[in-house]
């Protein structure tokens, strides 16, 4: 499957590899990094619950974006929002 264009045309990386089932179905979760690729603003001001603050993790957006370029483009997802269904459904509330 392509990647998905974010708002500015550039294209953002594949989704993490997971072996096995996410915890919520696979398109919740393709939208919930999509939008924390184009919506950094929002979901850098909303906090999560799951205790992934104790990694660092200072807003609901570093759940699912690890790094961006200088032009603030994702260069590499946390694989964290993969994982956890609090942040999924934290980021679909957003």
């Amino acid at each position: 499957m392509p990647c998905p264009a974010n708002s500015t045309g550039s294209h953002l990386p594949p989704l993490p590899f997971q072996a096995y089932a996410p915890p919520r179905p696979p398109d919740v979760v393709r939208a919930a990094y999509v939008f924390a690729a184009e919506h950094p603003e929002i979901l850098s001001y909303v906090p999560c619950f799951c205790g992934c603050e104790r990694s660092g993790h200072k807003g609901n957006k570093d759940c699912f974006v690890a790094r961006r370029d200088a032009a603030g483009d994702v260069v590499e997802w946390e694989p964290h929002g993969l994982d956890c269904a609090v942040c999924l459904d934290v980021a679909r509330d957003a």
